[in-house]
C-alpha cells in the first residue's frame, strides 16, 4: 500500500498524556505518515514534553507548531494547512491508537472513494472497563442530529483536500463542537461517510467539569440553530434534536450524582418513553443509574 497520512494533533496542555498519545503514533505498524503537533498555547510542560519525544524518535517525520491560543478549530486547521499528504488522521492529545491503526485504515481507503472514514472506539480512563462505543453510518442530518454524532475525531481519517476547502470553524461560539458543524457541512455538500465497524481508537473519558459539558450542550445547540436558521433542517429535525441533547446532558449529569441538573435537562427532552420516564423518575429519587 502507498497511502500516506499527515496526522494532526492539537494541543493544549496535556502534559499528563501526550507523551502516550505520541507514543501510540511510534508503535504503529504502518510507517507511511508525518505527525503536525500544534501546540496551541500550552502554559504548562506540553512543549518540553513534545520536544524530548522528538529527539528520542529522530527518525519520525515530525513537526512541531507553536502558537497562541486560538482555539480547537484553528489549531486543526492550521495542521491541515502545514500536512503535505492526502489523508489527514486527527489524534487528540489525550487519546491514543492501537499498533495497526494506520494499517487498517491504509486498507480501507483503498477500498472505497469515500470522503470520510471512521470507526468505532473504546472509552477508557473514568472506570476499570473499557467499553467499545459503536457508531452507524451517515447519509442525512438525522443520522447525525437524531442518532447521535457517531464519529469521535482521533478515529476518523479525512481527505485532505476536503479540508482544506472545508476548513473546522473558529467561532468561539461553536468551540468543542467544530467537528459537528463540520460533518453536517460535508452531509449537506453530499459528502460521503464509510463507517467502519472496528475499534482501533482508544478515547479518553476524563469525566470533565461541569460547567465545560453545560458549555459543550449549548455551543452544539448553537451547530443546529445555525443550519435550523439557514433552512437546512426543518422543524421536526430542530425539534427531536434539541430534546436528543438535552437527554444526552441529562444522562451525563444523572450517572455523576448532579440530580438537580439532571431533571433540569430531562425536562427539556421532550416526551420520554417508559424507559426514559423510568431513568427520570431515579433521578427524582436521587438514584443513580
Amino acid at each position: 500500500m502507498n497511502v500516506h497520512f499527515s496526522i494532526i494533533i492539537p494541543v493544549y496542555n496535556a502534559e499528563k498524556t501526550v507523551r502516550e498519545t505520541l507514543n501510540s503514533i511510534s508503535n504503529q505498524s504502518y510507517p507511511k505518515f508525518e505527525i503536525i503537533c500544534v501546540n496551541d498555547g500550552s502554559t504548562d510542560r506540553s512543549e518540553d514534553i513534545i520536544l524530548k519525544w522528538k529527539e528520542a524518535n529522530p527518525t519520525l517525520d515530525f513537526t512541531l507548531v507553536n502558537q497562541e491560543n486560538k482555539g480547537l478549530g484553528n489549531a486543526r486547521n492550521r495542521g491541515i494547512n502545514t500536512a503535505k499528504y492526502p489523508w489527514t488522521a486527527f489524534l487528540d492529545a489525550d487519546d491514543t491508537w492501537v499498533t495497526k491503526r494506520l494499517e487498517q485504515m491504509a486498507s480501507y481507503v483503498t477500498q472505497s472513494p469515500c470522503d470520510v472514514f471512521y470507526t468505532s472506539f473504546k472509552t477508557f480512563g473514568r472506570t476499570d472497563t473499557p467499553r467499545v462505543r459503536n457508531g452507524h453510518t451517515l447519509h442525512n442530518f438525522e443520522d447525525i442530529l437524531i442518532q447521535g454524532n457517531p464519529i469521535m475525531p482521533s478515529a476518523a481519517v479525512v481527505r485532505t483536500a476536503l479540508l482544506l476547502e472545508y476548513p473546522f470553524s473558529e467561532s468561539k461560539a461553536l468551540h468543542g463542537a467544530e467537528d459537528i458543524d463540520l460533518w453536517l457541512r460535508l452531509l449537506h455538500d453530499n459528502k460521503t461517510f464509510c463507517y467502519i465497524d472496528e475499534a482501533l481508537t482508544n478515547y479518553r473519558e476524563t469525566g470533565g467539569m461541569s460547567t465545560r459539558i453545560t458549555e459543550h450542550i449549548e455551543h452544539v445547540i448553537n451547530v443546529i440553530e445555525k443550519y435550523y436558521k439557514l433552512g437546512w433542517i426543518d422543524d421536526s429535525i430542530y425539534e427531536k434534536a434539541i430534546h436528543r441533547k438535552n437527554w444526552e446532558a441529562g444522562r451525563y449529569y444523572h450517572k455523576n450524582g448532579k440530580f438537580k441538573e439532571a431533571n433540569i435537562h430531562y425536562s427539556k427532552a421532550g416526551q420520554l418513553g417508559i424507559k426514559q420516564l423510568t431513568i427520570q423518575y431515579f433521578a427524582k429519587l436521587k438514584i443513580t443509574c
